[in-house]
């Protein structure tokens, strides 16, 4: 994976965590549908494993729970965005406050999480 590319996937994946209802996470995976692939959910795993090695559990299991609904539309052939707004109300959940305990600390970990 290049640089520019694992870069492109931690913006995307701090875009995720600072969304706020189910309706803009579905504007922002349509938008950038061509990173969404295995090395992104690699990328994604490997960030979520360093916010709780730091223990910022939270948006951990949030940034999980996204992947393994990603996961199961692909091994599905689901339609991904269909099934994410169907599923907003959960994937939402408080997640508002979430953004605003973990806006600084996310910051300092992304350049480490392409790299796993």
């Amino acid at each position: 994976m290049n640089e520019q590319r694992a870069q492109a996937y931690v913006n995307l994946i701090q875009q995720l965590l600072a969304c706020t209802d189910g309706e803009e996470l579905n504007k922002i995976l349509q938008a950038n549908q061509e990173l969404i692939d295995p090395e992104f959910l690699q990328v994604m795993e490997n960030y979520a494993t360093g916010l709780e090695e730091q223990g910022n559990n939270n948006p951990v299991a949030w940034l999980r729970d996204i992947r393994y609904r990603i996961l199961l539309c692909r091994s599905l052939k689901h339609d991904l965005y269909d099934y994410l707004i169907d599923c907003h109300s959960s994937l939402t959940y408080n997640h508002g406050k979430l953004n605003q305990e973990s806006e600084n600390e996310t910051g300092i970990y992304s350049e480490n999480f392409s790299r796993r």
